[in-house]
């Protein structure tokens, strides 16, 4: 309960990159018949999506593949140095599209994302700004519209858009986007489909279960408690 993982072969040729249509590996050879056991989970992409408890996870999993890439910016795996940066890298977490798990060098790392009901991810995003501001922390500027509104209107408003809407535009956008113009159907359908190509898919609501399959299928024991719960 509480997580997802897909089928072992889906999983396997998600990190070979043989896999096919819009999932990680979108390309490569058909995968070898029979059944496919994934490989084991000796290196991660983690992919962050706002609100979701992503830093603590990350902090747990830093416990295991202890060389650590967080990459702050999606364009930081675009660039021409990203390449060499992974090769020396266990763990690469943070913020990028999941398109970016096709980039070659990420091909030998394990995909793995956690998700949150959308409520509840809104509200925690709402929360955050306000907090930001009242620390006078700078601002972005749906951030500083959210600080200054009831969650109702920050919810239904246009400049909320990109947030109410982060985790189908992180996994559905395509690499030319942009999200905010493509049609919403289309994007559920690509982040369908990079589900279904990722090793494993956990949910905030469950996470030290999701950390405990994560450990497990790496022979690493039980993991370290989380440091902290998301509000």
């Amino acid at each position: 309960p509480g997580m997802w993982f897909p089928s072992p072969t889906a999983a396997a040729d998600a990190v070979r990159g043989t896999g096919t249509g819009d999932a990680p590996g979108e390309g490569g050879t058909p995968a070898a018949e029979g059944p496919a056991r994934p490989p084991p989970l000796a290196r991660i992409a983690f992919l962050h999506i706002p609100k979701t408890a992503g830093t603590s996870l990350t902090e747990v999993l830093a416990r295991r593949w202890g060389r650590v890439w967080i990459v702050a910016e999606s364009t930081e795996l675009d660039a021409p140095a990203a390449a060499g940066t992974l090769l020396g890298v266990d763990l690469v977490a943070g913020h990028f599209y999941a398109h970016q798990l096709d980039l070659p060098a990420l091909r030998g790392f394990a995909p793995v994302t956690v998700l949150r009901d959308p409520l509840d991810r809104l509200v925690s995003s709402w929360r955050f700004a306000r907090a930001c501001a009242e620390a006078g922390e700078p601002l972005t500027p749906a951030m500083l519209y959210a600080s200054r509104v009831g969650f109702a209107e920050y919810a239904f408003s246009g400049i909320a858009a990109a947030d109410r809407h982060a985790q189908l535009y992180i996994l559905g956008v395509a690499p030319e986007g942009p999200a905010e113009t493509a049609p919403l159907g289309g994007l559920l359908r690509r982040a369908l489909r990079r589900l279904e190509g990722m090793r494993a898919v956990g949910v905030t609501e469950a996470l030290p279960a999701f950390l405990d399959r994560l450990f497990a299928e790496a022979g690493a024991g039980a993991p370290p408690p989380l440091p902290r719960l998301l509000g």
